[in-house]
């Protein structure tokens, strides 16, 4: 089995959602690529689609490789066996940090988008994103809505492999996950088009969210 592209692994992922009767208070989608596949679901639930800011921190000449992750909300995550391997020191790893950061508040500033905590706490909230390989970027998504005491923290995927998705459940986040293929090495090669998402088309899945919000809240006459 393989996703045609993100949207179809949406719908399918929707449905899953609505078959296992499911049900949470909002949907976060990590950008870029988890916000096609969260607009379904959105849609199924009549939710507004939001995003959480999370970026991975890649080893110098090995950007592919993750020695962590940070997310709105201050949240750094540290991956003590790549650093330990590749003998990064803490001046290497907060100039990454640094770095990140600012593209962080430069994709904010471009969603425009406000990070509003209030809109989690004490609330369920499905965080959604096109694939997990490491899972290093969902799991700083997910530490840092514990941080703002969101009530429970789904993770929603459409694919991963066994061993992340146990991992996350053994944290204590339910994971619904329709493909967990044996031989996962990369989430693009479960996908037939997996071509990068545009900063432009998030924006514009972002605007079509808010005007549905919009519309919803409108008293009715």
């Amino acid at each position: 089995m393989a996703y045609r592209n993100r949207a179809h692994a949406g719908q399918v992922l929707s449905e899953e959602l609505r078959k296992r009767g499911i049900r949470f208070d909002a949907i976060l989608a990590l950008p870029r690529g988890g916000v096609p596949v969260a607009e379904p679901t959105a849609l199924a639930y009549h939710l507004p689609v939001q995003v959480l800011l999370v970026r991975k921190l890649g080893v110098p000449g090995h950007r592919e490789l993750a020695m962590g992750a940070i997310a709105e909300g201050g949240v750094c995550i540290r991956n003590e066996r790549v650093l330990s391997a590749y003998r990064i020191s803490e001046k290497t790893l907060r100039s990454v940090e640094e770095h990140e950061r600012q593209e962080l508040d430069r994709r904010r500033r471009l969603y425009g988008q406000t990070f509003d905590p209030s809109r989690y706490t004490h609330k369920t909230v499905l965080v959604v994103d096109d694939g997990l390989a490491t899972g290093a970027t969902m799991k700083a998504a997910v530490e840092a809505l514990s941080q703002l005491d969101a009530r429970k923290v789904l993770v929603a995927v459409p694919v991963a492999s066994h061993d992340v998705i146990d991992h996350f459940e053994s944290l204590g986040y339910p994971c619904i996950c329709p493909l967990m293929p044996d031989d996962l090495c990369s989430v693009g090669q479960w996908y037939l088009d997996f071509d990068q998402v545009s900063d432009a088309e998030v924006k514009e899945m972002l605007k079509r969210s808010k005007e549905r919000e919009v519309l919803v809240a409108l008293p009715s006459h």
